[in-house]
């Protein structure tokens, strides 16, 4: 595996937005995992 390191938003509805497309690299399915700061709000 390789990683890429991004910066995007979850909305209202969950969903996360990249701030920027990432560029060359093909159309695949990925595992994202999120870092949040301790103090933001949660919903669990």
């Amino acid at each position: 595996m390789k990683a890429v390191e991004l910066i995007g938003t979850i909305d209202e509805k969950g969903q996360l937005f990249l701030d920027q497309p990432i560029e060359n690299l093909a159309p695949e399915k990925v595992l994202v995992i999120i870092l949040f700061s301790e103090g933001s709000n949660r919903r669990n």
